[in-house]
């Protein structure tokens, strides 16, 4: 049976595109409603607090066939904007981070570890991308106790139930070691909006949007299992994988009576690519044990 007071307290799906004021530059009014919401998000992870974050980002280490899950001691990091610029350093809590990967390796989820090299354990810190870096922001900036964080990244080239069981697996790993975590999956959607754009204009990216946003909005992240993978690759996305990996942690949870009050906040495509903010919360009513 495990503890409700501890396991997963929150969870968001958070957008890493420059919506923070002092990245934005000339774009600071295209990204003001995402920076509210994103503000509303990360005051909401607060509230929960977290003593850790599993943060996951499509942006680490990316390997073909399996998971990164990082073993440094801290990471930090830094982004520059025509308005200024975010740092951040954190400790990343290694016991949880140890434990889950070897979780993953006793339920045959295939996981990599990324360690510092040898004599550097405590001085070398794992950089952050702007996939960690910009959610962490939103959602520490108003912690009177600084959460310790997990680092992990998705692995595209596994199938969707991979991840969904490390989401679970993460969020056993919480359970065990009794720590309160919070899941944020960072998460941008179709990048083919606008002809101007890197990746060019594809109609597809306003549909699977449209797809995402109502599943989302109704808390049926399910229904993204859905999506045809012509469309996913068309519309060219990276928010699948890491809202999966956190629809497998709140499941766990659910599962096991835990329930949880959802808030869809914000949808927008200011630029070429989309991003959403949305929030889970523990909710106060818990089960009949």
């Amino acid at each position: 049976m495990i503890r409700h007071d501890k396991g997963i307290t929150a969870g968001a799906i958070l957008p890493h595109g420059s919506t923070i004021p002092e990245l934005a530059g000339d774009q600071e009014q295209l990204m003001a409603g995402l920076h509210r919401a994103c503000l509303l998000a990360g005051a909401a992870i607060s509230q929960c607090q977290p003593e850790c974050i599993l943060v996951i980002t499509p942006h680490g280490m990316v390997l073909d066939d399996m998971f990164t899950v990082c073993l440094f001691s801290h990471a930090s990091g830094s982004l520059d904007g025509e308005n200024g610029g975010i740092t951040g350093c954190y400790t990343i809590d290694t016991e949880l981070s140890d434990y889950l990967w070897k979780e993953l390796q006793s339920y045959g989820v295939p996981a990599a570890s990324l360690v510092p090299d040898a004599g550097e354990e405590e001085t070398q810190h794992m950089p952050l991308d702007w996939g960690a870096l910009i959610p962490l922001w939103y959602c520490t900036r108003d912690c009177v106790v600084m959460p310790s964080i997990v680092l992990v990244t998705p692995c595209p080239s596994l199938t969707l139930q991979q991840h969904m069981d490390f989401g679970a697996a993460a969020a056993r790993a919480a359970h065990t070691l009794g720590r309160r975590m919070a899941v944020i999956a960072s998460s941008d959607w179709a990048h083919r909006h606008e002809e101007s754009g890197p990746y060019g204009f594809h109609p597809a990216a306003a549909e699977l949007d449209r797809r995402v946003v109502k599943a989302v909005k109704s808390n049926s992240l399910h229904e993204l299992e859905e999506l045809d993978e012509d469309l996913i690759s068309d519309a060219a996305i990276d928010g699948l994988w890491p809202t999966t990996m956190l629809r497998g942690a709140l499941a766990y949870e659910i599962t096991h009576g835990t329930h949880f009050e959802h808030e869809f906040l914000h949808y927008d495509h200011p630029t070429y690519f989309g991003m959403l903010a949305a929030t889970w919360k523990r909710s106060k009513q818990v089960a009949a044990q």
